[in-house]
């Protein structure tokens, strides 16, 4: 009679529990056998001169392989022996492929793989049962039911996820292995990654981004993908480098040349070739898009709304070609990130890593690599959505054939823009003008902070001296006039600047009090995001204007602010009058001409969005308690 040995883990106590009662019942009493699992071995005890003596004594095995049982060495060396007394084995590996290829060497067809992908795994466990161990075909099927069931259970271990070590790694090792665990790293490769797994993670998905150089490889291997995405109601963002920009020059130019400077003539032609490359590549893409939102809507199920798909410009932002599934509602991560590292190309060569996680919006602090992945690709989109290269792909849309770069292409862009802007704000202006020709809005700009927390300081002082003097003056002409002091507590101040400017105007007595604006306006048309920079009092001041029936606007600022603040009030349909008082120990010339004005002319041009870098950035440093809007 076969004396057999059960080889398992001891670390794979749930899969024992399945697996011990259908030995019993399909051994019964035909059979000898040895498992630790059983309290064959004493706990405490040595196990190895018992387990040497089972080896030797047992002419038959069936070894229970999982992920841990690979990491033992124990349970190696139990394998190994077996393996060397050319002794019957019946190897069963548990949800994957730990092990699977080495065994296949060894034995051959007889690796039995339990997993939803094996139906017939059961049968061949009981064939194996009754061929190598004489066990009686009725009893053997119990053990072809016990699989059967346990295909279906979701208790089985996953496939890499052992609490164990490998065998033989080192602290570092294990560390690293912690790593990709609390990060969500699922697998790391050198090649792309299949179509029908890409296809499974990002269908259904809320939003799906593709950020990379040019994506024509991933948009072609995967267009019907991306369709199905759209046509299960997504949104999708393609995202993808400024052609003309030093960033696509750079590419051609190391990926033309990775190790040495060739000469001139070569240079400039192989250079050329490979700009024409990326032409093509993008042109590629924009035929791909195509492509794909036709086939969406073609896919379009009754009673669906197909997603939206987008196309924008990354400018000189991409780092690493990524493809990334969001879904809000289960607050998850999906994301395959390929390590470009020219001169390689995605596509030959370079690492690539899954990664599969939560990505909390709230976590500001210890963000994980799914957290810092979704901020990078929303990011990069809001970065086009600014500089309104974000362009919605429709059927019969028209596809951009490049982004404009250089600044006099964007500074041109901008100015026809903005001549339509201020176009619209003249006329509606003309218009109140006449409507109401003696009715009059003063706003005063505010300047934070406050003279220990609770009056105006030097400059925001000039400011109401200069309005009240103002508002003396309209009054003298017969205007009726109103006037109106921004600004909500800031950080710092025991009351808001609206009321430190309030109470500063009453006191000197030079404006009637019911001539001035409460300060509850603040609240009234900015809630509870506040006001807290020289946008946010345009865009008030604005609404009082229209709401207000006002004939004119003064505004009082900097000199320095006038400008920029000129800009927000055409930006909301304002043509004000402005007045400037000389103090400004706050804002920088410099920086306006340079930074404040450039910024707000081509890329943010009202600070009114809660994701803009504007609004988070004043928002951060002013106002009490701030929290940024998810």
């Amino acid at each position: 009679m076969k004396r057999v040995f059960i080889s398992h883990c001891s670390d794979d106590i749930a899969v024992m529990e399945q697996i011990k009662p259908t030995l019993d019942a399909v051994f019964a009493s035909e059979l000898a056998w040895f498992c630790t699992y059983d309290n064959s071995i004493t706990a405490g005890k040595d196990r190895g001169p018992e387990i040497r003596q089972e080896l030797a004594a047992c002419d038959a095995m069936i070894a229970v392989i999982t992920d841990s049982y690979m990491r033992s060495v124990i349970c190696l060396a139990e394998l190994s022996a077996m393996w060397a007394k050319k002794g019957a084995l019946i190897p069963i590996v548990f949800n994957g492929d730990a092990g699977r290829e080495m065994l296949e060497k060894l034995y051959g067809e007889a690796v039995i793989v339990v997993n939803a992908d094996k139906p017939d795994a059961g049968r061949m466990l009981a064939d194996a049962l009754t061929k190598h161990f004489g066990i009686p075909a009725e009893r053997a099927a119990l053990a072809h039911g016990w699989v059967t069931a346990a295909q279906s259970n979701p208790d089985l271990p996953p496939a890499g996820h052992s609490p164990r070590p490998y065998i033989g790694s080192g602290s570092s090792y294990d560390s690293f292995i912690r790593y990709c665990a609390s990060s969500g790293i699922r697998r790391i490769q050198e090649k792309s990654l299949d179509t029908e797994y890409m296809q499974k993670q990002l269908v259904g998905k809320k939003e799906v981004y593709l950020v990379g150089t040019t994506l024509k490889g991933l948009l072609l291997n995967n267009t019907d993908t991306f369709a199905e995405v759209l046509a299960a109601g997504g949104d999708l963002y393609v995202l993808i480098a400024n052609l003309h920009s030093d960033f696509c020059e750079d590419v051609a130019e190391i990926e033309s040349f990775p190790s040495q400077q060739p000469p001139n003539d070569l240079f400039s032609s192989q250079l050329l070739t490979e700009q024409e490359r990326l032409e093509k590549e993008f042109g590629t893409v924009r035929g791909q898009l195509s492509s794909i939102i036709h086939k969406a809507h073609r896919a379009q199920q009754p009673g669906r709304q197909t997603g939206r798909l987008f196309f924008g410009d990354a400018g000189t932002l991409v780092r690493q070609t990524v493809t990334a599934g969001i879904d809000d509602g289960r607050n998850l991560l999906w994301a395959w990130v390929s390590v470009t590292m020219p001169p390689k190309r995605a596509a030959s060569g370079t690492m690539s890593f899954e990664v599969e996680a939560a990505a909390d919006d709230f976590n500001d602090k210890n963000r994980t690599l799914a957290e810092n992945i979704k901020d990078y690709v929303r990011e990069i989109c809001g970065y086009a959505r600014r500089r309104g290269t974000l362009t919605e792909i429709t059927p019969q849309g028209v596809i951009p054939e490049h982004f404009p770069y250089d600044t006099p292409a964007y500074m041109a862009h901008a100015q026809q823009e903005w001549e339509k802007v201020y176009a619209d704000a003249v006329q509606d202006s003309k218009l109140r003008s006449l409507l109401n020709p003696d009715k009059v809005l003063i706003e005063v700009a505010a300047q934070h902070p406050l003279r220990d927390g609770k009056t105006p300081d030097t400059a925001f002082r000039m400011r109401l001296d200069r309005a009240a003097a103002l508002y003396r003056e309209l009054c003298a002409a017969g205007k009726t006039c109103s006037i109106y002091v921004p600004g909500s507590l800031h950080n710092g101040d025991s009351v808001s600047l609206s009321s430190a400017g309030i109470g500063y105007l009453m006191q000197s007595g030079a404006v009637k009090p019911e001539d001035i604006l409460p300060e509850t306006v603040n609240a009234l048309f900015k809630g509870s995001d506040g006001v807290y920079n020289s946008a946010d009092e345009c865009f008030t001041a604005a609404q009082l204007f229209r709401n207000g029936a006002f004939g004119a606007l003064h505004c009082v600022c900097s000199a320095n602010q006038m400008v920029r603040k000129t800009l927000f009030y055409w930006r909301f349909g304002v043509v004000p009058q402005m007045h400037t008082v000389p103090d400004d120990s706050f804002h920088s010339s410099l920086y306006e001409l340079f930074t404040g004005v450039p910024d707000v002319l081509l890329n943010d041009h009202d600070w009114q969005d809660p994701e803009s870098h504007h609004f988070r950035r004043t928002h951060a440093e002013r106002m009490p308690g701030f929290q940024e809007k998810t």
